[in-house]
């Protein structure tokens, strides 16, 4: 498994001592960044992406108001989904965005 982020430092402290993960810089703002990151890993099995489109800044200053389930996604949020995603047996070469009720994706 890889883990990718802005902050390589904090990656590496944060999946160190994990055995099977590496970790990668990526910068999803950065077109150069994103094509370089998949130069270096070649072919994937999954990719699972917590960058938002469209929220934008720091967390604690977000606008959960905005929201419609009114909080922030939590971890078991994300594992729940990315689980389902990837061990489903059914779904397969799919694009899941997963909002949080926000329905700005469509159907």
């Amino acid at each position: 498994m890889t883990a990718a982020g802005r902050n390589q430092e904090a990656m590496s402290a944060a999946y160190a001592g994990r055995p099977g993960v590496s970790t990668e810089y990526v910068d999803l703002t950065d077109d150069d960044s994103i094509a370089g990151l998949a130069e270096r890993l070649g072919q994937v099995d999954h990719v699972v992406s917590t960058g938002s489109a469209l929220a934008r800044g720091r967390i604690a200053d977000l606008d959960l108001d905005r929201n419609p389930v009114r909080r922030i996604g939590t971890t078991d949020d994300i594992a729940q989904a990315v689980m389902f995603t990837v061990t489903s047996t059914f779904l397969a070469g799919q694009t899941v965005h997963i909002d949080g009720g926000d329905g700005r994706w469509g159907t």
